[in-house]
């Protein structure tokens, strides 16, 4: 099928927009200005693309007034009677997939959002902001300074409960996100092999990833003596000159998307497929871990007990999780024990809320979808990891994600 063949209704954008206006009516607020990031990301892209289905190409540059400012962002206005004005740092969007009929083009992006501000009779007063994790403080203090009188209202709350329970449109992009992963998880797996670098293995996912339509966000990897790292390169996030060698445990965790919506799963493979006994408790711990979360996975129970199912399973099994950068060093477990303290989070166009930490009192609903993850070691062994994503049902749970799990056998 063609990418054009998962796209998103119009009509639902605009729907989101009325939900988010009625919303916006019972917070007593006359609007709300949303911000984004494009620039050939897919980290920060989500609120405007969620509402207008408008994503900028252009890289984000260092602030240049008069002439530039808030380059590689977008705006969107939306009133209280779900009204847009769209805010474009580039004058050739694609009016063909934009859901929104007022755009305003301006290489001044912080200024045009006053000005459409001011249009609209909200240059003083309360009015809501969605761009906590999105906007730069460089164009939020050029905001503010042409709009002394506005009273900003953090709305980050409203746009998670909207984004949180996932439409059947948004559910069918997701699933081809998902679709692509695993083939590209698949490729790298293969390619786990004495003699190959980590760079190497890498090069083999990405050619189907980007065959396939694709974005990677990122892939970070860990392999042989390295494992306890969540990843032992960092720019790029996999090793290029390291060769595996046999018996070398290769652990990822695979981020990227499709259509702007994500996939996030891993796994974790042996080189030359040579597993012994030590290796093999902890990367089973790891799968058996999120199994446990998984099972869990049902309507009407919260967050916080999908964490402890897989929690619990592994203090039952002997699994201590580090509380601190000197046990964690100690004990020679895996980083994500602090790295990310969580089994896992909700999906979407990033990582959302819920986060399956053990007190997260979120009720899980049908059309919610989470990621469930694990990572795990042992001392002289190293350890690995495992990741799903998991459909909530009405009935139940949906693995999105089932491809082989055990590339060590």
């Amino acid at each position: 099928m063609r990418t054009e063949d998962y796209a998103i209704p119009k009509d639902e954008f605009i729907e989101r927009r009325r939900k988010l206006a009625a919303l916006l009516r019972e917070r007593g607020l006359p609007g709300v200005l949303i911000w984004s990031k494009g620039g050939g990301t897919v980290d920060l892209h989500g609120p405007v693309l969620y509402f207008s289905n408008h994503y900028t190409p252009f890289p984000q540059l260092a602030d240049n007034p008069p002439k530039w400012a808030g380059r590689g962002h977008s705006g969107l206005i939306v009133t209280a009677d779900g009204e847009g004005i769209l805010l474009s740092d580039i004058p050739d969007y694609r009016d063909d997939l934009i859901a929104v009929d007022d755009v305003r083009v301006s290489l001044d992006l912080p200024l045009a959002a006053a000005a459409a501000l001011r249009d609209l009779g909200m240059a003083r007063g309360p009015v809501g902001l969605i761009a906590r994790d999105y906007m730069l403080s460089g164009a939020y203090l050029r905001l503010t300074e042409a709009l002394p009188q506005v009273q900003w209202i953090h709305c980050e709350d409203l746009y998670s409960r909207l984004r949180m329970i996932k439409s059947p449109a948004e559910i069918r992009v997701i699933r081809k996100a998902c679709e692509i992963g695993m083939k590209t998880c698949r490729a790298m797996m293969e390619a786990v092999q004495p003699g190959r670098t980590e760079a190497e293995v890498m090069a083999e996912a990405l050619y189907v990833l980007t065959r396939e339509g694709g974005m990677i966000y990122d892939h970070p990897v860990a392999s042989g003596p390295h494992t306890r790292f969540y990843a032992y390169g960092r720019l790029p996030s996999w090793d290029h000159y390291r060769k595996l060698e046999l018996g070398d445990i290769f652990h990822v965790d695979m981020y990227g998307a499709f259509e702007g919506y994500y996939y996030d799963f891993g796994r974790s493979a042996v080189a030359g497929r040579t597993a012994s006994d030590a290796q093999k408790e902890i990367l089973e711990a790891a799968i058996a871990a999120v199994e446990a979360s998984i099972a869990a996975v049902r309507p009407g129970v919260t967050a916080g007990e999908v964490a402890q199912a897989g929690f619990r399973w592994l203090e039952e099994h002997g699994f201590h999780l580090a509380a601190s950068k000197e046990e964690l060093d100690a004990a020679g477990e895996a980083a994500l024990n602090l790295t990310f303290p969580s089994m896992g989070h909700g999906l979407g166009m990033w990582w959302e809320e819920p986060w399956l930490t053990p007190d997260d009192e979120t009720v899980l609903q049908p059309g919610m979808v989470l990621a469930i993850e694990r990572a795990v070691g042992r001392p002289g062994v190293g350890s690995a990891s495992y990741e799903d994503d998991v459909l909530v049902t009405e009935d139940g749970r949906e693995v999105l994600t089932p491809l082989e799990k055990r590339w060590w056998v």
